[in-house]
């Protein structure tokens, strides 16, 4: 395997526990340490007055830099390099700007300085575009520079495993529109569960891409 390759495959293992932990990680770090509820998502946790949890800034931050990176460096084509731009960019502007929380006390917040309400708005629209670009990007992943005649048992097992992974990140996504839409009136953390339900499936589709699971036998 070639040092560059190698690299890149080091960048989608770590890329894949990030995402499969950080949900795990946030939701323990409030609720066991610092004796909160269970959060309703995962971007609450960053907005606990006075034990805000770093965790979710550095995951969010290791999620762009990840997607900046591979652009730069590893992307196989112009929509590989886009997608991961897009997730980029939206994953930078869910850190910029909070969630709406019951636990922000500024009626201005965020690095634009704005009021809660559109703050909200703001960071669901990061969201919206780092989750869906994602999830194309794992769709791609099924992707090949060989014909399909040519591709080995474990490429088609592998290219299963995206398809599903993205089928369920897709159907999570949609609940989470139709949670931002005010479609669902619970007190059930449904925005933490989609969350993780995106997240973790982009995680373990990258742990299969770096070569952790699957990988063709020589």
């Amino acid at each position: 395997m070639s040092d560059r390759k190698s690299f890149r495959c080091s960048q989608l293992k770590m890329l894949g526990w990030v995402a499969i932990l950080i949900g795990p990680a946030t939701a323990l770090a409030v609720s066991l340490i610092h004796g909160y509820d269970f959060p309703d998502s995962i971007s609450q946790t960053a907005t606990v007055i006075d034990k805000t949890v770093s965790l979710l800034p550095f995951a969010l931050g290791a999620l762009s830099l990840f997607s900046l990176s591979y652009s730069l460096t590893h992307a196989y084509d112009i929509w590989d390099r886009v997608l991961t731009v897009l997730m980029c960019i939206g994953f930078t502007i869910v850190a910029f700007q909070p969630c709406a929380s019951s636990y922000l006390v500024s009626e201005l917040v965020g690095v634009f300085a704005i009021s809660q309400t559109y703050s909200g708005w703001v960071h669901n629209t990061g969201a919206l575009i780092g989750f869906g670009s994602m999830i194309l990007w794992v769709l791609r992943f099924t992707k090949s520079d060989k014909v399909k005649s040519e591709w080995t048992k474990e490429k088609r097992l592998r290219n299963k495993w995206y398809f599903g992974l993205s089928l369920l990140m897709t159907f999570a996504l949609v609940l989470f529109i139709f949670d931002i839409a005010g479609a669902f009136v619970s007190d059930f953390p449904i925005v933490f569960w989609v969350e993780c339900f995106v997240l973790v499936p982009c995680g373990v589709s990258c742990l299969i891409k770096g070569g952790l699971f699957f990988r063709d036998k020589i």
